[in-house]
């Protein structure tokens, strides 16, 4: 009810769609949306000679930067589709459907930059809330790989194919330098639980990369699409 009054009382306003606070089923609290998404600085940030330079600046950054904007009413860069109140005429208008080329998670991130382009606010207010089920929509051991090539879907939708090319470029690097560095520690000291998950993470990293990023280059457009040619993770 918070949401839609402040949308009736404030017609002037070029907004593309409001947010409210996510919780988790426990009452805790859940982000709406975050600044790395969809962003080569995650893979910056994850590189062995940035994190050794300067450690956890960026991701430091846009964590303080998360949790003050989830605090006030903030102008978001994208918001959770968990919850999004829109104008119908505006929808109809400009068209800010999903793009169907995703087949499960960061379409609202893509429709969010969308809308920002297109001159619309996304709003977020933290007055009101809903519980979320997050990751409810998938089995648990397929989706850290759904999620991983939607967002790469997201960043070439956002960004373009240069930039998303220049992230997996950025991404292979920071794999072959990290199993560099594994295969010296493994010589100097055992490996803990950490260093195990973290190698299987790499693997998965790895087979995603060679399955999947030529194929989001050269195999979906940039703009938005209803081909139904979903990019959907399989075995």
């Amino acid at each position: 009810s918070h949401a839609l009054q402040y949308l009736e009382q404030h017609p002037q306003e070029r907004i593309g769609a409001i947010g409210v606070r996510l919780k988790n089923p426990d009452g805790s609290f859940q982000r709406s949306f975050f600044q790395l998404a969809a962003s080569i600085k995650k893979n910056l940030q994850l590189n062995p000679v940035y994190f050794k330079l300067f450690g956890n600046r960026i991701k430091d950054h846009a964590r303080k930067l998360d949790e003050q904007m989830h605090e006030t009413v903030s102008h978001a860069p994208w918001l959770c589709g968990a919850f999004l109140l829109m104008k119908r005429e505006t929808v109809w208008q400009e068209q800010f459907f999903f793009d169907e080329d995703f087949f499960l998670y960061s379409e609202d991130c893509e429709l969010g930059h969308r809308m920002r382009k297109r001159g619309y606010a996304l709003l977020y207010l933290p007055g009101e809330s809903i519980l979320h089920f997050g990751g409810g929509s998938m089995p648990h051991l397929k989706r850290f790989e759904q999620l991983t090539i939607s967002e790469w879907l997201c960043m070439m939708k956002v960004h373009g194919k240069f930039y998303f090319l220049c992230n997996q470029l950025l991404l292979a690097c920071n794999l072959v330098m990290q199993s560099m560095l594994d295969a010296r520690n493994d010589l100097f000291r055992k490996n803990s639980y950490h260093d195990k998950r973290e190698k299987v993470y790499r693997k998965k990293m790895w087979r995603l990369w060679k399955q999947f990023t030529f194929r989001i280059l050269f195999g979906f457009p940039k703009k938005t699409s209803s081909s139904r040619r979903m990019l959907v993770y399989s075995e």
